[in-house]
């Protein structure tokens, strides 16, 4: 449901698919699955297998954050032949890599529960998770369950015992995956064989190898003012530059 505004206003012009991945909204939350991202490419390659593969229509992969790793490593030709092109919201190899020895301290920072879907709504929006609040109320559905509902993650801790909203993903426990989620993502951006667009709240977000290849014309690249959720907190002016982007190259 992150992608839920922007659906809205595509969906009048190109058929929209947004996914939940393994552990994350409405799909299976099995403690013991694995969060590798060779698994989670499989299961994006699958699910265009599933809707689009006899049609094979010109195919866009875009994803935000982890999303955007996944959207990278599944732009292949071989995974989905008709891919037209792939669009990659605010993650970057060298700054994902330089922040995971704080992740977990973001993390734990953040509430364990929430005393109501409206409470999870005012934290989103106050604390900058996004900075649309259409969009906080919108996605809180697939980013926190009733304490007493099976997560993936949290087993049955104290909040889940005394009710409320827990998080439907418990993050920490996917920490031994985050290395080979963003390790070598600059270059397979960079070779990925279809026209690119990067989606950045800030040109301090660049690493060294997506700074030269931006120079050297290998990428698309905008800059939206905006928070890590770009797509949430500007729908219109993200789906503004992504229509440019696909009526320049043709795909629109």
């Amino acid at each position: 449901l992150t992608w839920a505004l922007l659906a809205k206003r595509l969906s009048g012009k190109y058929a929209v698919a947004a996914v939940d991945l393994r552990g994350h909204g409405e799909s299976s939350r099995d403690g013991a699955m694995s969060f590798a991202i060779e698994e989670l490419t499989r299961d994006a390659v699958a699910v265009w297998a599933h809707l689009f593969g006899a049609a094979r229509p010109p195919t866009v992969v875009l994803g935000h954050s982890l999303g955007g790793a996944v959207a990278i490593h599944a732009s292949s030709l071989e995974g989905i032949p008709s891919l037209a092109a792939t669009v990659v919201i605010d993650v970057v190899e060298g700054t994902a890599m330089q922040s995971l020895p704080y992740m977990l301290q973001v993390i734990n920072r953040r509430p364990k529960a929430f005393d109501s879907v409206q409470h999870f709504v005012k934290y989103a929006y106050s604390s900058g998770l996004t900075k649309n609040f259409e969009a906080a109320r919108v996605s809180a559905a697939s980013q926190v369950m009733p304490g007493g509902a099976s997560s993936s993650t949290s087993g049955s801790s104290k909040e889940e015992k005394e009710g409320g909203f827990v998080w439907v993903t418990d993050l920490t426990k996917t920490e031994p995956y985050w290395k080979g989620w963003y390790s070598g993502l600059s270059k397979r951006f960079l070779g990925v064989p279809v026209p690119k667009l990067l989606l950045l709240a800030g040109t301090d977000r660049l690493d060294k190898d997506l700074t030269i290849g931006q120079m050297q014309g290998k990428f698309q690249m905008k800059v939206l003012p905006a928070g890590h959720a770009i797509h949430e907190d500007e729908p219109d002016k993200f789906c503004e530059a992504l229509d440019g982007f696909l009526t320049r190259f043709r795909i629109a």
